[in-house]
């Protein structure tokens, strides 16, 4: 593989681990939406909004935040959660600042896809823990595949 193409192939692996954050980022803002569901502060659309609005503007740190916080979440689990948010603030931060030497050369270049695939390897699992959080907390409100796949199809749109 040519220089050029390792590189293609690198970019293309932070994408992915870019991905990754997005979807746990996405899942975490969907725990708050029902959590304020659950708790009674949004009873319409336009409070779901509302409510959106402000939580899809912070930041994964903002989103972890209240669970950093709560006495009803482990210490592991807390330090999996930092793991998470230093995973995401190095890679968009400082992944290539510090791998620019590095990329300079094969093994440099192998390096960084390495680090990469850890890094994808934890937000994948992170990301499809918080799936599953989801989805069982969606349950308390009725809201499963199943009511999901009918509401696309009603809008048209492909569910899979």
């Amino acid at each position: 593989m040519t220089a050029e193409e390792e590189l293609k192939e690198l970019y293309a692996f932070f994408g992915e681990a870019v991905y990754w954050v997005q979807c746990i980022e996405y899942d975490l803002v969907s725990l708050w939406l029902l959590d304020s569901i659950h708790q009674g502060l949004a009873n319409k659309h336009c409070d779901l909004k509302s409510i959106e609005s402000i939580w899809e503007k912070k930041t994964l740190g903002s989103l972890l935040f209240p669970f950093m916080k709560s006495n009803f979440i482990t210490n592991d689990f807390k330090y999996f959660l930092e793991n998470i948010r230093q995973k995401r603030n190095y890679l968009v931060h400082s992944f290539f600042m510090e791998q620019t030497v590095g990329l300079q050369t094969e093994a440099g270049r192998k390096k960084a896809l390495y680090e990469l695939h850890e890094i994808i390897q934890v937000l994948r699992e992170a990301s499809l823990l918080f799936r599953n959080i989801v989805k069982e907390f969606g349950k308390e409100f009725g809201i499963t595949d199943e009511t999901i796949q009918e509401q696309m199809s009603k809008l048209g749109i492909p569910y899979s």
